[in-house]
């Protein structure tokens, strides 16, 4: 599957809808953070521990929109694959970086 943009936005999610999410690499060669802001206030952090191998999951808390940050540290070249998906199969996204570096991807998520 190729790359998603590293800005998404999916629309028209329903309610009670499950977010999952996983990553593979080695992970003595990368660290990665997720962090779901809801706009309702809540606030939910999965670490690299969660996601590898994963999956980590939760209920997402339409009918309000969150946020979901995907922040990865590369320390040594390598691949690592983040999968993104919501239940509702109209939902999901791959993507997978190599170098050395920062990198991040959003994804928006309105009801």
């Amino acid at each position: 599957m190729a790359n998603c943009d590293p800005f998404v936005i999916w629309r028209n999610v329903p309610t009670g809808a499950k977010l999952t999410a996983s990553a593979t690499g080695d992970t003595t060669k990368f660290d990665l953070v997720i962090r779901i802001l809801g706009d309702d206030g809540t606030i939910t952090r999965w670490e690299r521990s969660q996601l590898v191998p994963g999956p980590a999951s939760m209920t997402l808390p339409i009918p309000h929109a969150c946020s979901v940050t995907a922040t990865f540290s590369i320390f040594n070249k390598t691949n690592v694959t983040l999968n993104l998906t919501i239940d509702d199969a109209a939902h999901s996204c791959s993507w997978t970086f190599s170098n050395v570096g920062g990198h991040q991807v959003k994804v928006e998520i309105l009801p």
